[in-house]
């Protein structure tokens, strides 16, 4: 059910609302509180040595959202579309693999969400998402996650390529300490459940 729903776009889980029961709204209705830090750069081994000891869900929970997993990915109905939903992360993979997809993601790509480089007529590159309309017309969401989308005209757009660097910045784990990476490793984990 929950794969199933978390292949569905937003308009499609909202119009299935009677069917499945779901409130489904991709905001948080519960505070989100920024990272404590001190951060420092992690590697996939001391990001998994922090797994161990007291875990605190309601605080992975939040810097789901503060560490800016939010904007891209989506875990039990809330948060972005961009990237894969996470709800079914136990269901298909072991902390060692998303521990590697996050401190390195440009490691692994899916065909589904990769980047690519976009050249306009005026000799612009833009690397990111792309999506591309019925008529042609491009969407790109940049590797930035601060950046707007930006909207092309088919008639401008030159060449698209591949990228091989990942939509997901590296270094997001960065600002978080040890205790806030254990909590988010045990939040995404769980796939949102207490």
């Amino acid at each position: 059910r929950d794969e199933a729903l978390a292949n569905c776009s937003d308009e499609e889980r909202v119009a299935l609302k009677e069917i499945t029961g779901e409130d489904f709204n991709p905001r948080p209705d519960f505070p989100i509180t920024e990272p404590e830090g001190p951060g420092q750069k992690w590697t996939v081994d001391t990001a998994l040595a922090t797994v161990r000891g007291r875990k605190e869900f309601e605080r992975g929970r939040s810097l789901f959202f503060s560490a800016k997993c939010a904007a891209c990915h989506r875990l039990r109905g809330l948060g972005g579309a961009i990237g894969p939903d996470l709800t079914s992360i136990p269901n298909k993979f072991d902390e060692r693999y998303l521990v590697e997809a996050i401190v390195h993601p440009s490691k692994n790509i899916s065909d589904q969400y990769g980047s690519s480089r976009v050249l306009t007529a005026d000799g612009q590159i833009l690397t990111g998402l792309v999506i591309e309309k019925d008529d042609g017309d491009l969407t790109v969401y940049p590797i930035d996650e601060n950046a707007k989308a930006v909207e092309i005209d088919a008639d401008e757009v030159e060449r698209i390529e591949a990228s091989k660097i990942s939509q997901m910045p590296e270094g997001l784990l960065d600002r978080l300490n040890a205790e806030e990476v254990r909590d988010l490793l045990t939040y995404l984990m769980s796939a949102g459940n207490p």
